[in-house]
């Protein structure tokens, strides 16, 4: 969970003060997640006035940050063609941003706005060390594959504070047109001199520190891969970010991929087929013209530690009931609503390589 290593750290710095005989009283307020909070207290009896007052002083520093993190206000006379994503923690910074850009693009289109879409980042002063790597390798270059353009001109645009498919699927269903990103001529040309003519089938691993039970079963990967290169078809993995410069078995790899957006675009176009598990990067596969699978990956009895995992929460969030299909997927596109089991991974490609050629 975000947050979570930051919050024991916290925790433990207090808890070693306590044992030294420094602490005499402690008020807490914990937050899972926005709508799931909870406090407690304990410690001497006569400190509560002294608690209070502390109290007080977080409150006044905490709004100081809310406000310092607030968007400034709107631009009413700036059209569908300008708008801005903070960078401060009133929006995520991870992959929803995709769907969030395509639904941006697709309300210019509607409402008649001049291309292109114009994107401001705000806020940028406030990331930290790790969101400013994703924002530099992710966020701000998955802007030109849908044709727009990051200006700071944008700033006080729209921003529509919702980051899930359901608005898109609504709209492809209303007979709209789902826009599909693209990759740049220069990513292309590099990934192009890397296959030099190979048409692999790429495989996409969620290899992440938070929420590991979401992550790829490398083993039953690993395994399937093999029986594809037995047959003669070639296989590259993309590791996850963290682990993108270690071995894997033998297998081919693409580390670039995992750095670059644009890079990993690349080899998804010019791929046979693209593989996936839950996971932001394969929101790439949704909204292009590539060949995919994609395993959504579902552990029974964890709704509570993930909203994914809930049937109900794909039908509100993103649109669809479990089981069925994007309505913009081509018939060469499926979500997979299994896990990523070796048995389950090659009876969807089974399907796939009859589509694939």
């Amino acid at each position: 969970m975000l947050g979570n290593a930051e919050s024991i750290e916290l925790l433990e710095h207090w808890l070693r003060q306590a044992k030294k005989g420094h602490v005499a009283y402690v008020a807490v307020a914990a937050v899972e997640n926005p709508q799931r909070v909870a406090y407690d207290y304990a410690g001497a009896y006569d400190c509560e006035e002294a608690a209070q007052q502390t109290l007080k002083e977080l409150q006044q520093e905490l709004e100081q940050i809310y406000v310092a993190r607030r968007m400034g206000p709107r631009d009413f006379s700036f059209d569908a063609a300008c708008v801005e994503w903070p960078l401060s923690g009133i929006a995520p910074v991870n992959w929803d941003f995709l769907t969030w850009l395509i639904d941006a693009e697709m309300t210019r289109r509607r409402e008649g706005a001049p291309f292109p879409l114009r994107v401001g980042f705000s806020k940028e002063e406030l990331l930290g060390t790790e969101k400013r790597q994703f924002f530099n390798s992710v966020l701000r270059p998955l802007v030109p594959t849908i044709g727009g353009i990051v200006t700071p001109r944008a700033i006080g645009g729209r921003h529509k504070r919702f980051y899930m498919t359901s608005d898109i699927v609504v709209a492809s269903r209303r007979g709209e047109e789902v826009p599909q990103v693209k990759a740049t001529r220069s990513g292309s040309e590099v990934v192009t001199s890397y296959l030099h003519g190979v048409k692999p089938v790429t495989i996409t691993l969620r290899e992440a520190c938070h929420l590991p039970w979401r992550n790829s079963s490398v083993e039953a990967w690993c395994h399937f891969a093999h029986d594809l290169e037995a047959k003669g078809q070639p296989v590259v993995f993309v590791r996850d970010t963290a682990k993108a410069m270690v071995p894997l078995n033998g297998f081919a790899t693409f580390p670039r991929a995992a750095f670059d957006v644009d890079i990993r675009l690349a080899l998804y176009e010019q791929s046979r087929a693209n593989l996936f598990v839950s996971n932001g990067p394969g929101a790439l596969a949704w909204f292009s013209d590539r060949p995919y699978a994609y395993l959504v990956n579902l552990k029974s009895g964890l709704s509570d530690e993930w909203e994914p995992n809930d049937p109900e929460w794909w039908y509100g969030a993103m649109g669809i009931n479990v089981g069925e299909q994007w309505p913009w997927a081509q018939p060469d596109q499926q979500l997979v609503w299994k896990e990523d089991t070796y048995s389950n991974i090659s009876e969807a490609w089974e399907w796939l390589s009859e589509k694939a050629k």
